[in-house]
This record gives structure tokens, C-alpha cells and sequence, in this order.
């Protein structure tokens, strides 16, 4: 990159933070989960070791369980100073809350265009590539609005898969699995990034290094609340979703969209209850399949994690909007700039339509199902074709003459 190229990245990278600093502070996000936030606080303060059974009183949202927190405890800390610094300063408890996303957005922008430089990109596929995440509204979206925090769970799980096959990186294993186990303290998804590692793993004491390392810390954060409470603590990590704004759920019952967008009251049919009850056994059988063909064929981290969150979305009983951070990384990464463009483009009205909810007319919740359900076979056919070209046998090499 020429030095005014490198200004105009910083440039790019600087705007985005400060349109996300701006709507953070401007408007107060999704209720749910900011509530979420202050709730998690108040019970950090008066009995923190019961935190999980303080917050997630058994209560029915859109006809399933619902949790306040179903997450780990590494977002803890910052919960605790936000509250602290919203009570001392002038700064909002909803503004300082999603600060962290919009750091580890504006940290993804980077790592994206540096992986597809040392790749051999050409300076606009970098630039390209760092505006679909610092100005990519899938991403806004997420931490400058809603307050969720996904892509500070992924942030160091992508790290770790670029390290994981690079030259030079010493003990490899340990620092990649405890890249990921950072991630996985934020939200368990992180996790899924081993399965794009352990393929290509040099022996099995290596995989073994690799699985512990990222399961102890996660596991290291969530000990005090174990012991404690254990029964609710893993009640709630095993929260997959709310049914009907995506994935296999709408697919199965296509109304469940309107009853969201619309504030109406949710009936799952017997389908959808044991889609609901099962569904991450679903997806979990399809990453063992996707995984077993990956160490088949020794595939690569970075094409491994693409066809595994492909199989995410294509397998996942829920879907949310902001889902999307958990992949969009890593495809930016293997060079599908196009693809991701057209995604974030597509994904706009689906993205408002769900933010602002309720809506009056039906129509929006008939639009919104169409277009996730379109989603949905896009990422069967890319699972296809992704799959085929793995599974392809390689040609032999010919010699050539002397």
C-alpha cells in the first residue's frame, strides 16, 4: 500500500467507529438486551455467584424459553465498569455498553485487509474489504445499534484461525486455542473455530494442546458460578435461539416471521417445539459431518472456517440479523468480497424490518420471510459447492519434459 492508500484505510476504518460511537450514544438499542445488560449488572453487584439464576427467571419469550444472560462470564468486567462509569459520568449506560463491539469491528476491519494483502490482494481489494466491515451495515447494525456483542467473541477466534497457518508462529496450538477460549469467554460460538483448526493439525498432541487451551479459560471464567450454581449456569449455556426470524425454524413454519415483526402472539406447531428442543443436535451433527471431510482432506484453516459457518447458517434451527458477524470475517478473508457485498445488500431490509419492530402491516413479516428463506437455500447451494470443491479429487501433476 502507498502511503495515501494506508491514510484512506485509517480513514475508512476511523469513519465507521464514529458513526458507531454516534448511533451508540444517539439511540438506545434493542431493549431486551440492553435491559440484559443492566440486569447482569445489578445481580454482579448484590450475589454475583448466582448471577445466572438471578437474571434468567424462568419466563416464555415468542413461545420458548428466554434468557437474559445464556452467555459466559468473560463480558462481566466491562458490564461492572459500565455501570460504574454510567453512574459517575455523563456517559449512558447504552452507549458505553457497546463500546467493546465497536473496537473489535473496527479491529476486524484491519485484520481483514491485512490477511488479503499478505495474500497478494491488490490495495483496492484491501480497501474494499475493510469498508464492508467499518461501513458494512450488517455490522453498524449489530454494535452501534442493537448492543449485542458478537464480534468481540469473533475478533480473536479470527485471529486465531490466520495465525493458526502462518509461518513463524511459535507454540501455535496453545496461542491459537487460547485465542479462541478468549473468544468463547464472550460466546461459546467461537468454539466452532477448532473444528476449522484441528484438520491440520501436525500430530494429536497438538490437537489435544489446541482443544485444551481453548476450553480452559471459558472454562477458568465460568468455574466460581459452577461451583455455586451449577444447574443454572449450564441450563442456560444451552440456550440455541428464539424460533422464526431464520434458519430451519422459519423454514418449517414461514408464519412465525409475521407474529414477530408484528408483535403478535407465537404458536409453535408439535414441528417447530421439537426443532426448537433439538436443534443443536442438528447443527452439531453437521459440523462432525463437515469436519470429518475437512481432516479427510487436510483442508486449510481459512477455508475450513468458511465452509464451517456456511454450515452454521445452512444447519442452524435459529436465526438472528446479527448472526452474520460470526461468518462475514472469514469469507472477506478468502477473498469473497463480492459475495459479502451482495449480502449486506440484501440483508438491509431484513435488518431494519427486524430492528423496527412491531410493526402494523403484515406485509413486512411475508417480505422478511421471503427473503431469509432465499438466504437460507443461498447458503445450501454455496454449502454444495463449497463441499464439491473439496471433496473434488485433486488432478495429478504431470512431469514435464526435460
Amino acid at each position: 500500500m502507498t502511503q495515501r492508500e494506508r491514510r484512506l484505510l485509517w480513514a475508512i476504518i476511523a469513519l465507521g467507529s464514529v458513526v458507531r460511537i454516534v448511533l451508540a450514544f444517539a439511540a438506545a438499542g434493542v431493549t431486551f438486551d440492553i435491559d440484559s445488560f443492566r440486569l447482569v449488572g445489578e445481580a454482579l453487584r448484590h450475589d454475583p455467584l448466582h448471577v445466572y439464576r438471578l437474571v434468567n427467571g424462568g419466563f416464555i419469550l415468542g413461545g420458548a424459553q428466554a434468557y437474559h444472560w445464556p452467555y459466559p462470564a468473560g463480558f462481566f468486567p466491562w458490564i461492572l465498569l459500565t455501570r460504574e462509569l454510567a453512574g459517575h459520568t455523563f456517559l449512558s449506560f447504552d452507549g458505553v455498553i457497546k463500546l467493546p463491539a465497536i473496537a473489535a469491528d473496527a479491529g476486524l476491519a484491519w485484520l481483514v485487509q491485512d490477511v488479503i494483502g499478505r495474500r497478494g490482494g491488490s490495495a483496492r481489494a484491501r480497501l474494499a474489504a475493510a469498508a464492508l466491515v467499518a461501513l458494512g451495515p450488517s455490522f453498524i447494525a449489530v454494535s452501534g445499534y442493537h448492543g449485542q456483542i458478537d464480534s468481540v467473541a469473533i475478533l480473536p477466534a479470527a485471529l486465531a484461525v490466520v495465525l493458526w497457518s502462518r509461518p513463524g508462529v511459535q507454540r501455535r496450538a496453545i496461542t491459537c486455542g487460547l485465542l479462541i477460549g478468549l473468544g468463547a469467554m464472550v460466546k461459546t460460538v467461537p468454539l466452532v473455530m477448532l473444528l476449522a483448526l484441528l484438520p491440520t493439525a501436525r500430530r494429536p498432541r497438538e490437537a489435544a494442546t489446541l482443544s485444551a487451551s481453548a476450553v480452559a479459560l471459558p472454562l477458568l471464567a465460568l468455574a466460581p458460578f459452577l461451583v455455586a450454581d451449577q444447574h443454572h449456569v449450564i441450563h442456560a449455556l444451552r440456550y440455541g435461539g428464539a424460533p422464526g426470524l431464520g434458519g430451519l425454524s422459519l423454514l418449517v413454519q414461514p408464519g412465525l416471521a409475521s407474529n414477530w415483526l408484528n408483535a403478535t402472539p407465537l404458536h409453535l406447531t408439535s414441528v417447530s417445539h421439537e426443532l426448537y428442543d433439538h436443534g443443536t443436535v442438528i447443527t452439531g451433527a453437521a459440523l462432525l459431518g463437515a469436519t470429518a471431510l475437512l481432516a479427510y482432506r487436510r483442508v486449510e484453516a481459512l477455508p475450513a472456517a468458511v465452509i464451517l459457518w456456511i454450515t452454521v447458517y445452512a444447519f442452524s434451527a435459529n436465526f438472528f440479523v446479527q448472526y452474520l458477524v460470526w461468518g462475514l470475517p472469514f469469507f472477506l478473508m478468502a477473498g469473497y468480497l463480492r459475495g459479502v457485498a451482495l449480502l449486506e445488500a440484501v440483508m438491509v431490509a431484513p435488518t431494519v424490518f427486524a430492528y423496527g419492530a412491531p410493526w402494523k402491516s403484515h406485509a413486512v413479516g411475508v417480505i422478511y420471510a421471503v427473503v431469509l428463506i432465499a438466504l437460507w437455500l443461498a447458503w445450501v447451494a454455496a454449502l454444495l459447492v463449497t463441499g464439491r470443491s473439496v471433496v473434488r479429487p485433486r488432478r495429478p501433476e504431470v512431469a514435464q519434459p526435460a
